[in-house]
């Protein structure tokens, strides 16, 4: 599910009761500097377990062999695609800042199973932790910001009956998305 705020706790704890995965991500454009360079970043932050379908893939510099990841950032650290980090010139182990905050280079992105299309998507990206998002100062009143709650149901799960569930919003009977993805419906 998207929507352009915070997701209510009801949402999260609706997610818990029918004991499905979740993971959320917070989608927006910021300025990132390093030393003297800046770049237009698409930034993702977003809480463990995601993704929910499909790996990570990240390569230890550019121009190494990439491999899938079960991980996110660790604290502190971002993650950046090869072309952030060539326009920044940085490598992996240098810093960083977006916003308010410094963060280590921790390794290259190579691949988000569901990056799409969007004005968004045409930066280059930058990936961290969503606890790591308060110390940028960057989220405040009238920025513009996506907002992903994810779920989804176990893989055993989501090939029997649980895959045509419908997921609606607490205390709201027309709002409805698949629980599979979490995405195309918009929230409250």
């Amino acid at each position: 599910m998207t929507a352009d705020h915070a997701w209510a706790p009801e949402f999260r704890d609706e997610i818990a009761r029918r004991g499905l995965a979740r993971a959320e991500s917070i989608n927006f454009v910021s300025m990132a500097r390093s030393g003297q360079e800046t770049l237009l970043a698409a930034v993702k932050a977003v809480t463990p377990g995601y993704p929910l379908r499909g790996k990570l893939r990240i390569a230890p510099g550019l121009n190494t062999p990439d491999a899938d990841t079960d991980a996110i950032p660790p604290q502190g650290v971002v993650w950046l695609d090869e072309r952030m980090m060539a326009e920044l010139r940085v490598r992996p182990g240098d810093a960083i800042e977006l916003g308010r905050a410094r963060f280590r280079v921790g390794a290259v992105l190579t691949l988000e199973p569901d990056r799409g299309v969007s004005f968004m998507n045409f930066a280059p990206r930058l990936m961290m932790r969503l606890e790591d998002l308060p110390a940028t100062g960057l989220v405040q009143p009238g920025s513009r910001i996506n907002y992903q709650l994810l779920a989804a149901a176990s893989a055993r799960e989501s090939g029997s009956s649980s895959n045509g569930r419908e997921f609606a919003s607490p205390g709201a009977s027309a709002s409805t998305a698949s629980t599979t993805r979490g995405r195309g419906a918009r929230g409250p």
